[in-house]
């Protein structure tokens, strides 16, 4: 993840911070629900697709194949939630990380579970890791970009 701002008064840094530290967590989460939903489409309609036994050997995998989809996801979470208080000076602060973490893991699960409807987005993520440092791969991750710009109405 790179940590920056995305927007005006992206200024939330103890949220920037919950958000990298489950980075690896979150980007695994895309790439398994995207997983899932591509191999249950394929099964279902009984395509045998050159992707699955590829994607079935995958065990890891680059993360900056998805860093920036991930970066966009994050974006919106906190544009979409500026209203999260940061903690005042009298507050608990060694709760705000819990409450933080929190509520991006369940919002991302909700997120996730709404973007695998998206045949383009499942596409993409899987192009994206099995293609991985090719051309293949670099035009998939654009095309995340792109999907996820419109998606989440993001100006760029």
């Amino acid at each position: 993840m790179i940590v920056g701002n995305r927007f005006e008064n992206d200024n939330n840094e103890a949220l920037k911070n919950v958000q990298e530290k489950s980075y690896g967590q979150s980007l695994s989460s895309m790439f398994n629900v995207a997983k899932k939903q591509y191999i249950t489409a394929d099964s279902i309609l009984q395509a045998n697709h050159p992707n699955i036994p590829l994607l079935n050997k995958i065990n890891s995998f680059d993360h900056r194949v998805l860093q920036a989809a991930h970066d966009n996801i994050a974006a919106a979470f906190r544009y979409r939630n500026q209203n999260i208080k940061q903690l005042n000076l009298f507050d608990n602060i060694k709760d705000e990380p819990n409450e933080y973490m929190k509520l991006w893991k369940d919002w991302l699960c909700d997120e996730l579970s709404e973007l695998k409807e998206n045949a383009n987005f499942v596409r993409n993520v899987i192009e994206a890791v099995i293609h991985s440092n090719e051309e293949q791969g670099y035009a998939a991750e654009d095309r995340l970009h792109e999907l996820l710009v419109n998606y989440y109405a993001i100006e760029e």
